[in-house]
């Protein structure tokens, strides 16, 4: 996908491009207008004033310009001046498509939403992506005010609402045009990762693979931050986050109808249609229009999991096939399996009836018929075991998923991703390292036992717990004596050297634990879902059984009761401490049962799983990672302390370690901070790489200096020079495409349950393991494109993408405000469902190229006809360029042509 800010500043241009047009239009003899110049005049100058710089008419401005509880009206307020003035809600419209993406962000399968709006669905890509459905909605309920004759405070907020579709048009335009050009690079800088890197533990190797779009577009962000919103670098300056709204009310406007918007046009298992609802959704196909309902619950369509088809369970239980004809609701439930509904208080999930409270579109009575019927079919037991195999974890689209989407955008991808390298949680968790090794605390002189036991549990202080444990072993006065003659007669010894890796490991268990679910959320604590909203813990997805229960017994029972209160205090009997402390014994609980466990736990347990579909934790393994590179800096600088140690007289030795000895426990402790948590963004960085597969935003540009060239000039009254993008500087490059014979024939599930033919893209083998399935897409479509004819520069893209956002935004106004005959013209020539991933030769042509009535694309011809319009004086543009510019704004050729 653009970046951000390659949206953000498509929707900029279009607005600088729509005050030329307006001016180079007033400037023009009135005489000599046409009426496409007179509609182009009118909407230009609507679009510029009554969207773009959105205010309320009606409602009172002693609320911030809100009616209480209605969205405050928030215009931006840009130190450099790039966008200043426009509305926040045209930027936040400006990442539509994408913002969903960062919604639920720990969840497996959490990107359905953001793919769905780009592709028409989750994995498949539909040619026919209902991006037109999607913008041309209008409901007749906004907020709760009903759209009645006179009711201006409806009229404020469709217009606030329509604002927030023109800067959605601005990310359609930039996918369109731009996408291309990026997936060209991608393809062709394609390669496959080393099979060592996926088995060699991170930071040793790396994930980001050669040829990676989302890296690309990041770079493409970085350099128009410079040459566009005219700032030194991609971080610092301005919070990012200035062009959105902050506010609860503008954020929960914005969601709530994109949350409605997506319900009717890609929802599943709708209910009837519903007219009393009164919103209208537009079939792009047809360009009618119908009254809609949101749907019961909003899922994706394709298979979250490698969950059996519904031909393959009607294949191997026979009933269920004539009781699918039967009830066919059953079957839109098996087709689109997302877990067998659990019912039960937080965390404890307790299986029971595949029906949910989410539906309620079938009624009591047929739920209880449905689930006799089905449980007196044949294998019934094996069906109900096997489907319990395949939760096919997916969050379901609801308000509170697209807020926290909303706001993982604004606060982490652009206020802290944009904005800053990492450094907030590395330099935190850096002291706590420090504080870990050399923290002096020590149990004070006649400390209780309970207080040694939870200093024990607490863990801190490396260098004092390893030297504590051989001068002043507090559990049993036999290990102590043991201990300390160890230690005078050997030095360092096969005691000390297990107290450094138990006190090396256990130390940084607790403030790891912390810091993961400061993230995830803490388990069992379902108030808490973390900073990277619901759904993100560990123990989300996974049924109480066994796993459950050694998550319970590995991250609570073990480093809070067993190793600190049975092993190690005669709190439980002395003889328990001296039996754990015999080495085969103590070595055997540190790697099985310490060690061992949590890489269970990490590897295992806890990862997720996309096959079947169950929940997991990303971060898990990566902290894992974590904490055993920094054990090992531990035990190092252990050795290191009390080697130098074990040089000086080690007769009766003091009971706390000297200053010496933190010191030199700090050393491999600090390398570590500087290699792995600063060098290699250890807490920040690299966990957002493992948690979303993107690596966090940087100020480098290297992959795409070629292709833009940022130049400088004076402006008259203006200090200092202004950065802009040269136009024929920068290396050309083809974009991708698809020719028609590269697509097939599949049937989609329509939003109302109907199912309809389409043709789709390349994608891998029905064959391929549903772990392979994501890369394997990519290969068929990588292999299967091919690269344009022409060449293009990427500011010519970007240009052309302002444009097409511009006309676009004219045609939506003209829309909203045309009879419905002309908005069947209006739709049908402008609107199309473009995926906004990939392109056709043909989609292309009839934008950038020449059509197959060899009338300009519609993009060149707008181009064109602002050629003739700025030219000195003015030119009349050719029969072609008017007559498709003239049916994008529903007037016919001569009507078009003629003056007015």
């Amino acid at each position: 996908m653009p970046g951000y800010l390659t949206s953000m500043a498509v929707l900029i241009e279009a607005d600088n491009w729509l005050e030329q047009v307006e001016t180079a239009l007033n400037a023009k003899d009135i005489f000599t207008r046409t009426k496409l110049d007179s509609a182009m005049l009118n909407l230009a100058h609507r679009v510029r004033n009554d969207y773009l710089r959105f205010e309320f008419s009606v409602t009172s401005p002693n609320t911030g310009g809100s009616s209480k509880g209605m969205p405050p009206h928030a215009k931006t307020k840009i130190e450099t001046k790039v966008g200043d003035g426009l509305s926040q809600y045209a930027f936040a419209g400006a990442l539509g498509p994408d913002f969903p993406s960062a919604g639920n962000i720990m969840a497996l399968n959490q990107r359905w939403v953001g793919e769905t709006l780009h592709k028409g669905s989750s994995r498949r890509a539909w040619r026919n992506a209902h991006t037109t459905e999607f913008v041309l909605y209008s409901p007749d309920n906004i907020a709760g005010v009903v759209n009645v004759p006179g009711n201006e405070v409806f009229t404020d907020l469709h217009r606030l609402y329509t604002t927030i579709r023109v800067g959605h048009l601005a990310s359609i335009a930039a996918h369109v045009v731009i996408q291309p050009f990026i997936n060209q690079w991608a393809w062709t800088n394609a390669a496959d990762l080393s099979p060592v890197s996926s088995v060699i533990p991170w930071p040793l190797t790396t994930s980001t693979k050669p040829g990676d779009a989302v890296q690309f577009s990041v770079q493409l962000d970085a350099k128009l931050a410079q040459a566009y919103f005219q700032r030194d670098k991609l971080h610092g300056g301005q919070n990012w986050a200035e062009y959105l709204p902050d506010d609860d009310r503008a954020v929960d406007f914005i969601c709530s109808l994109y949350l409605e918007a997506f319900s009717v046009v890609y929802g599943v298992d709708q209910p009837s249609v519903s007219p009393s609802q009164g919103s209208k959704l537009v079939d792009s196909r047809t360009m009618e229009t119908s009254p809609t309902k949101p749907p019961a619950a909003i899922l994706p369509r394709d298979r979250a999991c490698d969950v059996p088809s519904l031909a393959d369970l009607e294949k191997t239980y026979q009933d269920l096939k004539d009781l699918i004809r039967t009830y066919p609701k059953l079957g839109v439930k098996l087709s689109h399996w997302h877990g067998w509904p659990v019912k039960g208080f937080s965390h404890f999930k307790i299986y029971d009836d595949i029906f949910t409270d989410d539906d309620k579109d079938i009624p009591d009575d047929d739920q209880k018929k449905i689930i006799a019927a089905l449980s007196a079919i044949k294998g019934y037991s094996d069906l109900r075991s096997k489907l319990r195999d395949y939760p096919c974890s997916t969050p379901q689209l609801d308000i509170d998923f697209l807020r926290d989407a909303y706001k993982n955008t604004r606060n982490w991808a652009l206020a802290a991703g944009y904005q800053h390298i990492p450094y907030f949680f590395t330099l935190i968790m850096s002291a706590v390292i420090g504080f870990i090794s050399s923290n002096p605390v020590h149990p004070p002189e006649g400390a209780t036992g309970i207080v040694k036991s939870i200093l024990s549990i607490l863990g801190f202080g490396v260098t004092q717990n390893v030297w504590g444990a051989t001068v002043g072993f507090d559990a049993s006065d036999d290990v102590k004596a043991e201990n300390l003659k160890e230690w005078t007669d050997k030095g360092i010894n096969e005691i000390m050297v297990f107290d450094m890796f138990d006190n090396g490991y256990g130390a940084n268990g607790l403030p790891f634990f912390i810091f993961a679910n400061i993230f995830t959320g803490f388990p069992f604590t379902p108030w808490w879902d973390g900073l990277f909203g619901k759904n993100a813990d560990v123990l989300n997805g996974i049924p109480f059984g066994w796993r459950r229960a050694f998550v319970l017994f590995n991250d609570v029972i073990s480093p809070i009761f067993l190793f600190p209160i049975l092993f190690n205090s005669k709190i439980v009997s002395e003889s328990v401490v001296k039996w754990y402390r015999q080495w085969p014994v103590r070595w055997f609980f540190y790697w099985v049962v310490n060690v061992g466990f949590d890489g269970i736990e990490a590897l295992f347990i806890c990862n997720p799983d996309a096959a079947t579909g169950r929940q997991g934790d990303p971060l898990g393994l990566r902290v894992w990672y974590l904490r055993l590179w920094l054990t090992g800096s531990f035990v190092l600088s252990s050795l290191l302390a009390f080697g130098v140690k074990a040089k000086d007289p080690r007769t009766n030795p003091s009971p706390n370690p000297d200053p010496r000895d933190f010191l030199l426990g700090l050393v491999f402790p600090l390398v570590l901070i500087g290699a792995i948590v600063w060098g290699r963004s250890g807490f920040e960085g690299a966990l957002l790489q493992a948690i979303t597969g993107i690596d966090w935003p940087g100020n480098g540009t290297e992959e795409v200096d070629t292709f833009i060239s940022v130049g400088e000039k004076q402006i008259d009254g203006q200090a200092g020079k202004r950065k802009f993008l040269q136009d024929d500087v920068g290396t050309p490059q083809s974009v991708a495409l698809f020719k028609q014979e590269s697509f097939e024939m599949g049937d989609e599930t329509s939003a109302d349950g109907t199912m309809a033919q389409y043709s789709y893209y390349p994608e891998a083998a029905a064959s391929t393991p549903f772990n392979d399935l994501s890369a394997a897409d990519e290969k068929a479509r990588r292999e299967a494109h091919v690269a344009s004819p022409n060449t293009y520069r990427f500011k010519q893209l970007f240009d052309g993408a302002a444009v097409f956002a511009g006309l676009l935004s004219m045609a939506l106004v003209n829309y909203e405000e045309s009879s419905d005959s002309k908005k069947k013209s209006i739709a049908a020539s402008i609107f199309k469902d473009w995926n906004l991933s990939y392109r056709t030769e043909s989609e292309w042509n009839e934008l950038m190229e020449t059509r197959e009535d060899k009338n300009p694309g519609l993009i060149k011809a707008a181009q064109e006809w602002w050629s003739d319009l700025s030219a000195k004086p003015p030119r009349a543009s050719s029969a072609g360029v008017v007559e498709v510019l003239g049916s994008a704004f529903g007037l016919a050729p001569e009507e078009a042509a003629q003056l007015g």
